[in-house]
């Protein structure tokens, strides 16, 4: 039987063993103090970044203001003037950066013009906040506008009521029919054209049925309209004399010079017609042209005398 003393006596192995889980032991618990007592030794930042920087940057290198640019603001005097006039260094003075005070010169060479305070908001290198600093010390005094006529903040054009002078059908020239409302350069032309084609107009109402002509224009016009029974028929060039044309031995120019209505397309259709069916001899057989509205037809008809 083993006394006790035998039992503490180890082997030279055993001993190795049992001091190397004592290290081992001793490190796991002194690893975690060590860690908590290091984090606890640091030092705490109790002062901004930026003023540690401020601290320790000479004192050359710190901004005298914090609103201070990269670029140096230009002077800000702020007095009335004209943006159609103000030169480069006026701008500048306004308190405009070079490269928008530049820009306004060059909206000013291509014919830009600021015909009023607000317009100084197309610039648009030019800040809201800028633009809303200048407008009340906008004041355009003058300028040029429509071949050298004066402009300015408050002018305006005079109404002016143009009464339509009363004319005769059927001497009237493209320029006195341009005057009536509603009757521009395509209208008076065409109203000539049938006025001729027809050999003069027998009653006011043949007005009416002049291509593209619509029936509104046409009563708003009628009371400047007058006839002359016997009347010898102008064009805009010179008096001639107008000769019956035959819509079936017309040729395919002369069909589109005779009357307005007819176009290089109707022309064709109207030969080919001619070719296939014989002789047109009434707006009907103008219907045989699928693509012939009513009207047209209408006013072929009236231009070729065709029942």
């Amino acid at each position: 039987m083993k006394t006790i003393a035998q039992y503490f006596q180890f082997s030279r192995k055993e001993r190795v063993a049992a001091i190397a889980l004592l290290v081992l032991g001793a490190t796991l618990f002194a690893v975690p103090w060590w860690l908590t007592s290091a984090k606890s030794q640091q030092p705490t930042i109790t002062t901004p970044l930026p003023q540690i920087v401020q601290n320790n940057l000479p004192n050359a290198a710190l901004p005298t203001d914090a609103s201070t640019e990269t670029e140096a603001s230009p002077q800000n005097t702020l007095f009335y003037f004209d943006p159609n006039t103000a030169s480069l260094a006026d701008f500048e003075q306004l308190g405009l950066r070079s490269k928008t005070a530049q820009t306004i010169l060059n909206y000013r060479s291509k014919g830009g013009k600021f015909r009023q305070a607000s317009d100084l908001r197309k610039i648009y290198t030019l800040s809201a906040a800028e633009a809303e600093r200048l407008i009340p010390y906008v004041r355009i005094t003058s300028a040029t506008h429509n071949q050298g006529k004066p402009y300015g903040k408050y002018e305006s054009t005079p109404y002016v009521n143009k009464t339509p002078n009363t004319i005769d059908i059927n001497t009237a020239s493209e320029a006195d029919f341009e005057q009536l409302p509603g009757i521009g350069k395509v209208l008076a032309a065409r109203i000539v054209k049938f006025r001729n084609a027809k050999q003069g107009f027998q009653q006011i109402d043949d007005i009416a049925k002049t291509y593209g002509l619509p029936e509104t224009t046409f009563q708003q016009i009628k009371p400047y309209l007058t006839i002359s029974q016997q009347a010898t028929i102008t064009t805009n060039k010179q008096p001639q004399q107008h000769l019956t044309v035959n819509i079936n031995e017309a040729s395919w120019q002369q069909l589109q010079q005779h009357c307005s209505t007819i176009n290089s397309d109707m022309a064709s259709a109207i030969i080919t017609l001619r070719k296939k069916y014989g002789s047109i001899q009434n707006s009907t057989d103008l219907k045989r042209i699928v693509f012939l509205t009513d009207v047209q037809i209408q006013a072929i008809a009236n231009c070729f005398n065709l029942p």
